[in-house]
């Protein structure tokens, strides 16, 4: 063998190698690659549940007429039923003396508007009434919500899991909706 098969022989022999090497390079890059993809993915469907999250909400309502007791307002626009709702309130009852931090569980919320009463009796036990579905134009023309700062009725927090089963905690306070 002549000095010239030499050369070719150790060219195609570096050649082959800087191609195994490409191949395993773009292999990996390709890989760390699929990886942030799919990190991305997880990322913007969390987001994507948690934007859906912000579709829960409540608050208190008194009837137009001016006569009548608060009432708390339930609204699940979400695309799937809530379950395990806990509203967080303090609530005074008739007499001064008579003031509850009972919260409000429900089990399960359908989508929609619910409208929620206390159920008030002499002795100052308190249960909530079951939740009545409402229309967003019965509720408009029914009720208006409660501005005021009133320290008698207040909603602290609702806590519930999401059709993805998921845990979420609204704090009226903070207006922060946190997943736990």
């Amino acid at each position: 063998m002549d000095a010239l098969s030499w050369i070719a022989a150790i060219a195609s022999c570096v050649t082959a190698i800087a191609t195994a090497v490409t191949v395993i390079v773009a292999m990996r890059q390709f890989k760390h690659s699929l990886a942030e993809n799919q990190k991305q993915i997880e990322i913007e469907r969390l987001n994507a549940i948690k934007d859906e999250a912000l579709y829960v909400d409540a608050w208190i309502v008194l009837p137009k007429e001016g006569t009548g007791k608060h009432k708390i307002v339930l609204k699940n626009e979400t695309n799937g039923c809530l379950r395990d709702i806990e509203v967080k309130i303090k609530w005074k009852g008739y007499s001064e003396t008579c003031y509850s931090t009972e919260p409000l569980r429900i089990r399960t919320l359908p989508p929609g508007y619910w409208i929620v009463s206390k159920n008030y009796d002499p002795s100052c036990s308190k249960v909530w009434e079951y939740p009545e579905a409402i229309t967003k134009v019965d509720l408009d023309s029914r009720y208006v919500p409660r501005f005021s700062k009133d320290e008698n009725h207040v909603l602290e927090e609702i806590s519930f899991k999401d059709m993805h089963g998921l845990k979420w905690l609204l704090d009226f306070r903070t207006r922060e909706l946190i997943e736990k």
